[in-house]
This record gives structure tokens, sequence and C-alpha cells, in this order.
């Protein structure tokens, strides 16, 4: 059912007909989606969105040497072949300073270096530095985190929240081992969810991650939820008591409500068989050690939906 299938059939349940019916299931249908369905009242995450990804981090970057000046925003480059596509962003720091800037700007013709807070160290010429990137996209329709690990440890990556001995490790720059944790990071210019690893890394490491996906809006003209066909009258069933409601009709509108529950019930019920019985989502949970990473057959879900 698309957006219009589904505001038609309430029109023809409630048999109210207006433009209000429509304003209505227009404001609040992303919300059932979203709210009711998706992250519902028993926090089960459906099988149909769980998705899988990889994250390779990136070593540090050295070439060339550069010009610094006290209480200045720009960094002047000597032969480092810098690009604002790869290196905006990162954090610039010299080999001989504590101190830590994040790059605010990139000229590649120029070759210099814009910090988004001035240098506070003293004066100097061609002087060796490293960039280190910091911030790691997502995907896109990424929402809630389910698991990270690199394959290389046998343990999970945890939330930093949750490290208690984060606070032990005085330069996170400076350790190169193993990654141990994570941060949510925020989100980028261009809208793009993002992760921080802890320690930084130094050099180049993969991590796979285990994340809930976002569902996209339909709330817009034909479209259609991705949640499975057979479950869309969960819609139906919401905002008819919805309208039931508003109308003063707490009789019917509990009606419906019970139903929604009821095939929501029933949807949680079947999809935690599918995750019960997938082969593939069971050896993504049991990652052995030095073994290759099996990757997801989402096949599955199709089949069974």
């Amino acid at each position: 059912m698309n957006r219009e299938d589904i505001i038609l059939a309430v029109k023809n349940y409630t048999n109210v007909s207006t433009d209000e019916v429509t304003t209505v299931c227009q404001n609040h249908i992303d919300l059932i989606q979203d709210n009711e369905i998706a992250s519902n009242v028993y926090n089960h995450d459906f099988s149909f969105l769980t998705d899988y990804a990889e994250i390779n981090t990136t070593p540090i970057y050295d070439t060339g040497t550069v010009d610094v000046t006290q209480d200045s925003t720009t960094v002047v480059g000597n032969a480092t072949a810098w690009a604002v596509a790869t290196h905006n962003g990162w954090y610039f720091k010299l080999d001989d300073d504590d101190e830590y800037y994040e790059i605010s700007n990139i000229d590649n013709a120029l070759q210099t270096i814009t910090l988004s807070s001035a240098y506070i160290g003293d004066n100097a010429a061609a002087a060796k530095y490293k960039l280190y990137k910091i911030n790691y996209n997502l995907p896109t329709d990424f929402k809630k985190m389910k698991w990270a690990k690199q394959i290389v440890s046998p343990n999970m990556l945890v939330p930093l929240s949750e490290m208690t001995m984060a606070a032990n490790y005085t330069n996170e720059f400076s350790y190169s081992g193993n990654i141990m944790a994570y941060i949510l990071s925020g989100i980028n210019s261009s809208n793009t969810p993002q992760v921080r690893f802890y320690p930084i890394q130094t050099d180049r490491k993969r991590v796979y991650i285990c994340y809930v996906k976002r569902l996209p809006s339909i709330n817009t003209t034909g479209a259609i939820s991705k949640i499975p066909t057979q479950w869309h009258m969960l819609f139906v069933y919401k905002l008819n008591e919805i309208i039931f409601d508003m109308h003063d009709m707490p009789n019917k509108a509990l009606k419906e409500a019970q139903k929604f529950e009821r095939m929501l019930q029933s949807f949680i019920k079947e999809d935690k068989q599918i995750l019960k019985d997938s082969v593939d989502v069971m050896q993504d949970q049991f990652i052995i050690h030095g073994s290759t990473f099996p990757r997801l057959n989402t096949s599955h879900y199709s089949n069974r939906y």
C-alpha cells in the first residue's frame, strides 16, 4: 500500500472523507512508521532493518613540511600535496607540539590550511607535522549501532561512555593498537552520521559494524513503506484510531488500537522466528577470531516477507 492507498482505506473504514482526514494522515504517517512500528514499545529491532557495513580507518598524513605563525589560523605547506577533498575536516598537529587543531579549509592551489582556531605555539619553519582523520562517515540510513568490532580482536567495541579506563590514556592520538571503543560524533554538513574511534588510529584498520537502518519518509505521493507489505494495515488501524478519537468515538478508537496491538505482536513474533532461523545472522553474531568475516545474505528477509 502506498500513502494514497492507506489514506483511502482510512476514509472508507471511518466513513469520514474530508480534507481534514487527508491532512491528519499525512501528518501522522511517518510518526506511526518510526515511533509506533519500527521503534515499538517492545524494543524489538526488526530483521529487515538490520544491515552491515565496513569502515576503514585512514593512516596519518605527514608528507612535506609546514610553516606556522603564532596566533595565526593559516598553515603554509611545503611539498605537502594536500587535497581539500581528502583532508578537510582532519586534525593538524606539529610533531614538537602538544596541541591539536581542526582543519576548517584547505586551499589546493596555495597549499595552505586554515585552522578552526589560531595556532598557539611558537613560530616554526619547515617543521614536521601530522594530519589525523578523526571522524568517519556511517551509512546514510544509519539509525542505531547494534555492534562494532575488528576481526583481529575477539572483543566487541564498546561505546566510549561505557569504557571506564578511557581516562587513563593521556594521549589518544599516539596509541596505535586495536580499537577499543567508539562514539557517535554527530552529523556532518552533508547530513551524514559520523563515528569516531578510540583511541585515534594512526594506521589503517578495518571495523565491521552491524546497525539498525533508518526508514525513509513515506509522506510523499506514491511512497511505499519499507515495512513488509502484509503488515501495512498497521498504518490503517493506527490512523483509524486517531480519526475516531478526534471525532469523540472512544469505543471505535479502542477497537482499532486493539487491532493494531494484535497485528504488531504477530509481526514481532514472526520476525523473531526469522532471526532465530537465519544462519547468516547467527554467523554474524559469533565471529571467530582469525576467520573470514561472514557476509550477510539478505535474500532470506525478502523470501520470508
